[in-house]
Parts: C-alpha cells; structure tokens; sequence
C-alpha cells in the first residue's frame, strides 16, 4: 500500500509538472504563431493576457505573467528580434523643469531689435508658446558679450514679461564677437536635467575678434575647425538623449550708426545698410522627450508656425519605419497572377524573369516623419542600393493616391490598405532570382534636409550691394554640417524593411 501510495504521488506531480510545461509551451506556441506576420498588435497582446489568466493556476511562472511587464518580456524572449510589440506600458510623461530663453547679443544682433521688427514679434510669441510647459517658473536670459570674450556668460531675468519688453525695445547689452560653440557649451552645461534650451541667433558661424583680427581670413580658412567644435558639443549632449530642432525664419534688418549696430562681415567690416529679408534662426535643445514637447507648441502655435520657412529635427526621429502591408492586385490579372503574398513574403510561382518579372507593392505608414522625410523625391534619392546577389530588383516609392486604393481588389486588398494607414507604397520589380530562398532589405539612409546650403554663403563681404547675399547666412552650411555630423550614427535608416522571397520553381 505503501509502494501504491507513493506511486500516486509521483503520478500526480508528474501530472502537474507537464500540465504546468504544456501551458508553457503551449504559450509559447500561440505567441509565435500570432508573431508570424512580424508583429504582435493590441490584439494579440490581448489574447495572450486571457490565455494566461486562464491557466494561471497551472504554473507559478504563468501566475507571474499575470502582469503586463513580465508578459511583455517573456513575449519578447519568445519572438524573433525585429518583431513589433505592443506594450501596454504607459511611460509617465516627462516633465519640463524650466524653458530657458536665451538671445545672442553680439554687435551683429543689435539690427534685428531696433524697431518693430519680425525678429522681435516671433521671440515674443516664442515665450508665449512655451511659458506654458513649464513646472517651477520662467528662466529667460540673454548671453552678455564683451569684446574676444563671453563676459559673465549668463545674465538671468526672473521674470520673463521683462525680459520681453527688453526685447521689443532693444534694450540689451550689445557688443562682441559671437563663437557659436562656446556660446552653445555655456547653456548646455548650464542646463537643468529636465530644461529646454532656447536660444535665438543670426547663426553666423565665426571665430573670436582676437582671431579675426590676428588673421582677417580666419573665419574663410578655418570653417572645418569651427565645425568640428560645433560637433563636438552636440556629441556629448547627444550620448545624454538629447536631441535638437532648428528653425529658420527672416526678418527686417536695421542698423543704427549712432548705436554703433552694425552688420560684421566675415573679417569684421562694418555694414550699415538696411537689409528686408535678413535671416535668423532658432535652436531648441535638450532631452528628446521634452524638446517633442517644445516642438509640438512651437508648430502648433499660428502665429510661430506660418514664420518658419525652413526646420531641421536632429536626434527625434531614431525609430526606422519597419512596419510594412504588400498588395499586388493593384496589378494587370496576367501579372498579379506570377506570385502569390503570405505573410511577410512573397511566393514566385516561376522564376522572375526579365521577359515575366514578378511585381509587387510595399504599403507604408510615413505620416509621422519629418515632412521633408515623406517626400517621394527624398525617398527615392536617398535609397540605399539592395545587394544584388540574389535577385535582380527595381523599387521606386510612389505616394499613395485615389487611383492606387481604387485599383486594389475591394474585398481583400483594399481594406488592409486602408486599415494601415498606408500614406506611400513601393512600386517592385523582381527581374531575376538566384536562390531558393532570398531576403531583401529595402532601406532609406537618414539625411537632414539640405536647405541650408541655399541659406548659407561662403563669402559676405558683397553684402552691402548683393540683394542675394543679404538673404544668407555666413557659414551657415558648415553650422549644420556639425549638427548632422554629431548626430549621425552612421548605419540610422528612416526606413528598414525585410522581404522575404520564395523562388517556388
């Protein structure tokens, strides 16, 4: 009896052990199963949670998965790396501590503030805009110049309705040359954690006096250091999770003799004109999160947003487009009928050929990129080239118009295009494949956009007569060019998609 009862003991618990790993693998099983199409959505998610509550008293381990963050590990354990998640997690969201506002006031500047003005009426609305987002109080202060030198480095106001009317009447400290660098180091280091930096500018580039007076050509010849510095900085802020936005507006520029408010060329000769359409730019800096934040109440504020003429985001957009649909019965019958889409794949039923090429389509959500970003043009320059080992391809983006979703079969296709949100698709041709089995990886190189070459200018010293030149900024070009230099990663795709080809022969 004793042999028996032992026996049944040892029964049980091997009854439990497998009722316990069954559940398990069962788990599993289903999560990978529901992983097939590259992604597991809300829905998924959803049912995965149910499967566990139902067979949380099999196992100790499924009664811990009861919890949204221990499920969302253990699925991300069970699936393939590239996998999309959804995570019912919700990130508190970041707080910001201080905006702080700063202005240059170099001799250069005084121009921009000396009667009504666009540059005043924007760095007004500016401080309206983002008073808002903060949680203790304002921070507002200009940067103080003296001659070869920056003087005091930060002059604060506590109170920013003052530092407004300062503003629209002039009534800063004007003097000194401007190194953008240390100028952008003093308020980087200043910075709370949790602050956005503003800082408004006219963006010149440019060396200390003492080194344009020991060298009148130093801001010519030496643009590759000064850019260098610039990247520098910008480095180190970006390995702490900041990021940075650029805006580009322009405004009336006047000088005032008596002032001494002059425009400084490259070499320091004075300029007393009168320019209509003088650029300047503002920078918003700090922790990612929080400079979306300032992002989003800058552009949705009418007034700030229909004075931007040009914008550059750099660090905010990091997360490639990897998220895809394919659609083929957009296509003539005789042509759709040469594969047939499972999944994330694509199954030929004969070998691609130059005579019978296999088509397709890509649909892709690009919505929430940079404007610049969802351009066709952009897309299908900046490419990068498929290895053409395996197969002979031919891609191009195209975006997505009434002709495109009316062509799609309306009880199949259609739905799924229209349920993804799909803003471009790429238009594929297959000509060839020489395997099995192929894998091709459709991918867009991350590039800021290019408009401030046609701001920038190599040489001002014509712009006291040049009408051309009076709408440029001096060594602008090579600014930017440190910005994009720090924040490339050097292998950060906009877009990174993985097709899988079956040559089914």
């Amino acid at each position: 009896m004793k042999f028996l009862h032992l026996l049944i003991i040892s029964f049980i618990s091997l009854l439990m052990f497998n009722c316990s790993g069954g559940s398990n693998r069962t788990l599993t099983l289903k999560t990978n199963k529901l992983a097939k199409d590259g992604e597991i959505s809300k829905p998924d998610f959803d049912e995965l949670k149910s499967y566990v509550l139902q067979h949380s008293n099999e196992s100790e381990e499924l009664k811990l998965l009861s919890t949204d963050k221990l499920l969302y590990d253990r699925i991300k354990s069970d699936v393939k790396e590239n996998t999309i998640i959804y995570s019912p997690i919700v990130k508190p969201k970041a707080q910001v501590d201080n905006v702080n506002f700063f202005i240059e006031t170099s001799m250069s500047m005084g121009g921009y503030m000396n009667g009504g003005t666009n540059f005043q009426d924007v760095g007004n609305y500016l401080i309206t805009a983002l008073r808002s987002m903060e949680k203790k109080g304002s921070s507002v202060s200009f940067v103080h110049f003296k001659p070869n030198t920056i003087a005091a480095s930060i002059n604060l106001y506590e109170d920013a309705d003052i530092y407004a009317h300062d503003l629209t009447d002039g009534r800063f400290h004007f003097g000194g040359s401007s190194p953008l660098e240390e100028v952008f180091k003093i308020i980087i280091d200043s910075s709370g954690t949790n602050d956005v930096n503003v800082f408004i500018t006219d963006g010149i580039m440019s060396g200390t006096d003492n080194q344009i007076n020991s060298n009148p050509q130093f801001n010519l010849e030496q643009r590759a250091f000064l850019s260098s510095r610039i990247q520098t900085v910008f480095s180190q802020s970006r390995n702490s999770g900041w990021g940075l936005v650029v805006y580009a507006f322009t405004s009336e520029f006047k000088p005032d003799k008596l002032r001494r408010l002059a425009y400084f060329t490259y070499n320091n000769s004075k300029s007393y004109n009168t320019f209509s359409q003088r650029p300047f730019y503002i920078y918003v800096f700090g922790k990612k999160e929080l400079v979306e934040q300032a992002k989003s109440k800058i552009e949705n504020n009418n007034h700030i947003n229909k004075q931007i003429k040009e914008k550059s985001y750099f660090g905010l957009n990091t997360n490639s487009i990897t998220k895809f649909s394919l659609y083929k019965t957009h296509l003539e019958s005789n042509v759709k009928r040469r594969c047939r889409i499972k999944g994330n794949g694509v199954i030929c039923k004969e070998t691609p050929s130059e005579e019978k090429p296999v088509e397709f389509a890509i649909g892709l959500d690009l919505s929430k990129l940079p404007e610049y970003m969802q351009d066709d043009n952009y897309l299908n320059h900046h490419k990068v080239k498929l290895n053409n080992n395996l197969a002979k391809v031919e891609w191009k983006f195209k975006k997505v118009d009434d002709n495109f979703i009316n062509s799609l079969n309306k009880t199949r296709e259609k739905p799924k295009a229209l349920s993804c949100g799909c803003t471009h698709y790429i238009e594929v041709k297959l000509s060839g494949v020489y395997a099995n089995k192929a894998t091709l990886n459709f991918k867009v190189s991350n590039e800021p956009d290019k408009w401030y070459e046609e701001w920038s200018t190599n040489d001002d010293s014509d712009i006291a007569t040049n009408s051309t030149t009076q709408q440029k900024t001096f060594n602008l070009k090579y600014l930017m060019e440190g910005f994009a230099d720090a924040y490339s990663e050097g292998n950060d795709y906009t877009i990174d998609l993985k097709i899988k080809i079956i040559n089914n022969n």
